[in-house]
């Protein structure tokens, strides 16, 4: 579309993923079919969940941490009888006290915001043989630990690092494929939304509530699963091509350069993931700021500026502890991924700079 239909690219920073663009495709396979060949691919982290369930003959207990996404949880609350332990994203490694488990039951490992490694559980693991490991590599899912992952089950979801329409995966030692039906409706759906988000973006008049609410329809659908469902073929063949290493660099670019930029701020802005043990463990720069007003007030400020600013997550206070509801009340992710460069980097440290020096 030219001339009246379509004006200048908008400028947006995060938000939903749109359909890539060819600069993020490899002229070849990646490693992903490869090294991921034992793996079930899903729709969704959460269709992975479901897989992993029907593995077993009877209900099990599952060990989740607190601080774990609450529609995630509501979930597997449907398959597994759930208790939690603390693992904040503020401490250096969980507080393994605090699992309680019987022998035969699942403990989930969760590598939060890629901030874990191996190391942190091994010494866990080594004590408890007679404990059943779900590793969730949702925010790294191919960093070195998630490639090289000896445990009894492992999963991730890929849609929140990778613009696919859909997108999960599941395996393990343990691991037994089970058949699933094709998420093909779902998929289609949200290949239309990220083209006519796509179209907006290019500056063509497209209404956002046409391709909000289709992304509002998949999510639902995936809220309310009772099975799972594989993954899309196109969403497969867009995985398999993708320079992932190339995305990385670019996430690992921004988020240097952000943190440079916020030099002075350490008083106001808490950076809690900047050290992992690869690059491919890398997710978007998480924020604590210092009051959950403060936060809730960034965030406003931040949307007008066109900066969609996620929380991972918002917890019931009714439901977790004093502590993992304060930390969740205070944590923000900026989401400098691989689409943005070092324009979109200054932008966004003036918008958290100008933010800090009117409330410091």
């Amino acid at each position: 579309m030219t001339g009246d239909h379509c004006r200048k690219r908008r400028t947006e920073i995060g938000s939903y993923f749109e359909l890539p663009g060819k600069s993020m495709f490899l002229g070849r396979r990646n490693f992903i079919p490869e090294l991921f060949a034992d793996c079930e691919w899903t729709a969704s982290g959460r269709d992975a969940f479901i897989a992993i369930a029907k593995n077993f003959r009877r209900r099990k207990t599952l060990h989740v941490p607190e601080f774990f996404c609450p529609l995630t949880l509501s979930i597997l609350e449907k398959f597994f009888d759930v208790k939690t332990y603390v693992d904040l994203p503020t401490e250096s490694i969980p507080r393994f006290e605090t699992i309680n488990a019987n022998p035969g039951d699942i403990v989930l490992v969760l590598d939060i915001f890629g901030m874990r490694s191996r190391d942190t559980w091994v010494g866990f693991l080594e004590l408890r043989p007679d404990l059943v490991f779900l590793e969730d590599h949702s925010h790294a899912p191919f960093s070195e630990w998630a490639k090289n992952s000896s445990a009894n089950f492992t999963m991730a979801s890929l849609r929140k690092c990778f613009p696919i329409a859909s997108g999960g995966y599941v395996g393990g030692a343990d691991f037994k494929r089970v058949e699933g039906p094709k998420g093909g409706r779902h998929e289609d759906d949200k290949l239309r939304g990220q083209y006519l988000r796509k179209l907006y973006m290019d500056g063509c008049k497209i209404s956002p509530d046409s391709f909000v609410g289709m992304f509002n329809s998949v999510e639902a659908h995936y809220n309310s699963n009772t099975d799972f469902f594989e993954m899309g073929d196109v969403s497969k063949e867009v995985l398999f091509s993708l320079d992932v290493e190339k995305m990385q660099k670019a996430r690992r670019a921004n988020f240097e350069a952000l943190k440079s930029e916020l030099e002075g701020f350490g008083g106001f802005y808490n950076f809690i993931n900047a050290d992992t043990a690869d690059d491919m463990s890398l997710f978007n720069p998480m924020l604590v700021l210092n009051s959950g007003a403060l936060r809730e007030a960034l965030r406003k400020d931040m949307l007008f500026r066109r900066i969609y600013t996620p929380v991972l997550w918002d917890l019931d206070r009714e439901k977790v502890s004093g502590e993992a509801y304060d930390v969740s009340s205070r944590i923000i992710d900026i989401p400098l991924d691989f689409r943005y460069g070092p324009a979109q980097v200054e932008y966004v440290a003036s918008a958290l700079k100008h933010f800090a020096e009117k409330n410091g």
